[in-house]
């Protein structure tokens, strides 16, 4: 199960009957989730398509390009931090040492 269905499933069991912002706001956690996780999949080199190379022409040197991933990432996570903040679903208090309250609806920690 991906971390956005363990999100969405924790989010509907909290509160059962959201009204139709919440739903749209709970559609675009999911989507955010999803695509926090592979851009940590893309950063961890799990895949490749975050650079490329630009092979020389007729003996001019090669050129390597990375692309913005790193800040793409750190953006989509203030937004997803916003959305759930919009959210407002119910959970416990965290104690010091314990589970933030992401992780604690994403069912694991934070990645």
């Amino acid at each position: 199960m991906t971390r956005s269905a363990t999100f969405r499933a924790a989010a509907v069991k909290a509160k059962p009957e959201p009204s139709a912002a919440a739903t749209v706001l709970l559609d675009e956690a999911c989507r955010l989730i999803d695509r926090l996780d592979r851009f940590d999949e893309l950063l961890a080199g799990e895949r490749e398509s975050w650079a490329s190379v630009k092979w020389p022409y007729e003996g001019e040197p090669a050129e390597l390009i990375v692309n913005s991933l790193l800040s793409e990432a750190r953006a989509h996570t203030a937004e997803l931090r916003q959305v759930l903040k919009a959210l407002d679903l119910p959970v416990a208090k965290a104690a010091a040492g314990a589970p933030s309250k992401l992780e604690v609806l994403l069912g694991g920690a934070a990645g």
